[in-house]
């Protein structure tokens, strides 16, 4: 099984904090539970903001929870219930977004 990643890096006014994101989903493409793993640079503390996206610009799933800096975050979510198709997955956290397309068959 392969991790795609798509990394964001922004610089926010908090000094020279790094606030880069990276973002890999697995499986891709899913049926079931999909797990999304991000690294957060030193935004450890920050609040989080998982959504899944349709195609109509509809969020179909969100949840929020607090990250921890400096390490890889993982959460989970089930995509059983979603049509087949591409949707898009992003991780919203202080300014910073990272996002990646998942496609549920």
């Amino acid at each position: 099984m392969s991790l795609g990643v798509v990394s964001v890096d922004e610089r926010s006014g908090y000094g020279n904090r790094d606030t880069s994101l990276t973002l890999a989903l697995a499986p891709n493409p899913a049926s079931g539970e999909v797990a999304v793993e991000f690294s957060t640079g030193r935004l450890g503390g920050a609040p989080y903001r998982i959504e899944v996206v349709n195609m109509l610009g509809m969020v179909v799933y969100s949840d929020e929870s607090t990250m921890v800096g400096g390490v890889t975050n993982v959460a989970t979510f089930s995509v059983a219930a979603l049509p087949r198709g591409a949707y898009v997955v992003r991780i919203v956290a202080r300014g910073s977004v990272a996002s990646q397309v998942l496609f549920v068959q």
